[in-house]
């Protein structure tokens, strides 16, 4: 679980108000969760990240696929998702969804 508490400085607004800014406190709440699981005597592991904002309905789900095509050299794919529509971090980045792949060599 991941806890955040943001505060304005009530003087501060009076005197620079912004109109982005409605509330003078907030506090969110993530549930953060993390699974990895290795398969073919650990030649191929997938990996599995999502965070949850209860309050504001985001969430992030983020997919790791890795696969070893021979000694030291791996291809790992991943896949992220942000959904969202408050004014919350997740929220904030949902149209940044994202693919990748690459090749990973070590020596």
């Amino acid at each position: 679980m991941l806890l955040s508490r943001r505060r304005i400085d009530r003087a501060e607004l009076a005197a620079n108000p912004t109109p982005f800014d409605t509330q003078v406190e907030n506090t969110d709440v993530n549930v953060v969760g993390w699974a990895e699981r290795s398969f073919a005597r650990e030649t191929r592991s997938v990996r599995l990240l999502a965070v949850y904002n209860p309050d504001a309905a985001s969430a992030f789900v983020r997919g790791i696929a890795a696969f070893s095509l021979r000694d030291n050299l791996w291809l790992e794919t991943s896949v992220g998702w942000l959904r969202g529509t408050e004014l919350d971090l997740l929220s904030r980045l949902s149209t940044r969804d994202f693919v990748y792949a690459r090749l990973r060599g070590y020596f």
